[in-house]
């Protein structure tokens, strides 16, 4: 065959909605083989330079993209017919909107109109609604972890593919994401802020935050059975200390009710901190005196306790009784307390009608807490008694004299051994 003169037209008559037709009238040269254009490999290079010139389409490519649909001889000439789908001429780029089909209370829906480069594979994928995210340019991906601004190298984790959607000249690539990782925090968040309680118990206060930053580890640990304490950093622990007054180092102790979740709100860490507060008030009642003046104490100390202990849960102590029982059944979510008493020399500490128990008692009440309280008052004569009686025989001697001749009966066995 001689050279030809390669002349590529739009044919609109045999053009439609899903395909471009294009034709070529050249000249056959009888002296060869009578020649006939049946497949796009039968077309010589200079055809296929002249095809891809006016379809700006990628000459890597053309066997994937064009197709000879008619030939026909016709006195020496031969005209050509080549289809081209008119996805192959997508030419947008990759722009990532809101998608309300695909978006409900668990995830939200994105879509794009599908703006790689085409391949016969790639095609078939895309005819199959089998498209995987590894199938998808770097631009695609890059611009969608812009556009939700979550890492892009983990877009395997957040990302998923709900369905390709084929339209007459490009394919939609409709996608969701997780609400969870959408409203997770994009770097460490340990602000901490108090909630109501879940149960309506306040001797438990509760403290929220975002936590760490969102990332495929993070949330494979918060799906596993049990969240871990160890996914909140240290940072986070002494924030939280020092909002709520109690020693870091014993956050184990008093953290309670601990948990970290992935949510469609978002990731939420969530303590409870032990919120109950103790106003033991052991100076009202008694005789006269008592009532007039030395009880007055108690009165104008519970008022000043109050300063700082604002949205504790407080429980009221009016005897010892009632003191010791309200430790025993607020273990480990008292936060402090304070005491007003009569106090003694050797440790003892009493009511106003008289009736008292040793200071070594109550410490070992507190100390069943298993750590230390956020504050601790003792407002009594001798409040600082560390336990050590050894000099002070005398007055332990005074004091049980007085305690049998007032209540011989109650007290006829009374003797150091108790103290």
């Amino acid at each position: 065959m001689g050279s030809q003169q390669w002349q590529w037209e739009e044919s609109q008559w045999k053009s439609n909605n899903d395909q471009i037709v294009y034709h070529c009238r050249v000249r056959t040269n009888r002296d060869d083989l009578p020649w006939q254009a049946t497949r796009i490999y039968d077309i010589p290079s200079d055809g296929h330079q002249a095809l891809v010139r006016k379809t700006g389409l990628s000459p890597y490519r053309i066997y994937d993209w064009a197709r000879v649909t008619e030939h026909r001889e016709n006195n020496g000439y031969q005209d050509i017919y080549v289809s081209i789908e008119r996805i192959w001429f997508n030419r947008s780029e990759w722009e990532w909107k809101k998608d309300s089909q695909y978006s409900n209370r668990k995830k939200q829906g994105y879509r794009s109109r599908f703006s790689d480069e085409l391949t016969g594979s790639l095609l078939q994928k895309l005819r199959g609604n089998y498209l995987r995210l590894a199938d998808l340019s770097t631009i695609a991906k890059e611009n969608l972890a812009v556009a939700v601004d979550l890492p892009q190298h983990e877009i395997d984790a957040w990302c998923q593919i709900e369905k390709v959607e084929r339209k007459p000249d490009h394919f939609i690539i409709h996608v969701s994401i997780l609400n969870a990782w959408l409203k997770a925090p994009r770097r460490d968040d340990w602000e901490w802020v108090a909630e109501s309680s879940p149960t309506g118990d306040n001797s438990l206060k509760y403290y929220t935050c975002k936590g760490r930053a969102v990332s495929s580890q993070l949330m494979i640990a918060l799906n596993s059975p049990r969240s871990s304490r160890k996914q909140v950093s240290a940072d986070g622990w002494r924030k939280l200390a020092e909002k709520t007054g109690l020693d870091v180092n014993e956050v184990e102790r008093w953290g309670q009710d601990f948990s970290y979740t992935a949510s469609p709100d978002g990731l939420k860490v969530r303590v409870g901190v032990p919120n109950v507060w103790i106003c033991a008030d052991l100076l009202q009642g008694g005789n006269l005196w008592n009532r007039g003046v030395v009880n007055w104490g108690g009165t104008f100390g519970q008022a000043i306790s109050y300063l700082g202990t604002w949205g504790k849960k407080e429980i009221h102590c009016w005897d010892i009784k009632d003191l010791i029982d309200t430790l025993i059944k607020y273990k480990g979510r008292i936060w402090g307390m304070v005491l007003y008493a009569h106090g003694m020399p050797i440790g003892q500490i009493s009511e106003s009608s008289e009736d008292s128990f040793n200071q070594a008692t109550l410490i070992t009440c507190v100390k069943k807490q298993d750590f230390k309280l956020a504050k601790l008052y003792l407002m009594q004569c001798y409040s600082g008694y560390q336990g050590n009686v050894s000099i002070l025989w005398n007055e332990l001697d005074k004091f049980i004299e007085t305690r049998k001749s007032k209540e011989p009966e109650k007290h006829k066995y009374m003797n150091r051994s108790e103290f």
